[in-house]
């Protein structure tokens, strides 16, 4: 059973919505913080601490602005490794 199945959702069934259509899922907080929540990967990983009382709107869009922002940082990693190649081989760009 995947860690997704065994949780009982923190937020709101709107919120819920849109972490279920991005395969994530939502935890309540383990610490004394009743009012937070913790985003989790369907493998488990934490993504974001976020208040209980999020929109599904807000959530929406802190997702696409991690996605955008994971992109655009790998996008400069490969960038990254295909200079280094380059040197190493000595082709010029």
């Amino acid at each position: 059973m995947s860690a997704a199945s065994e949780y009982v959702g923190a937020l709101s069934p709107e919120a819920e919505a849109v972490l279920a259509k991005h395969d994530l899922y939502s935890e309540q907080a383990p610490w004394q913080r009743p009012d937070l929540a913790v985003v989790r990967a369907s493998e488990g990983e934490k993504i974001a601490i976020v208040t209980r009382t999020i929109s599904a709107f807000d959530l929406e869009a802190i997702i696409r602005h991690g996605r955008s922002e994971y992109d655009r940082g790998f996008a400069a990693g490969e960038n990254n490794a295909r200079a280094v190649m380059r040197r190493a081989l000595g082709i010029e760009a």
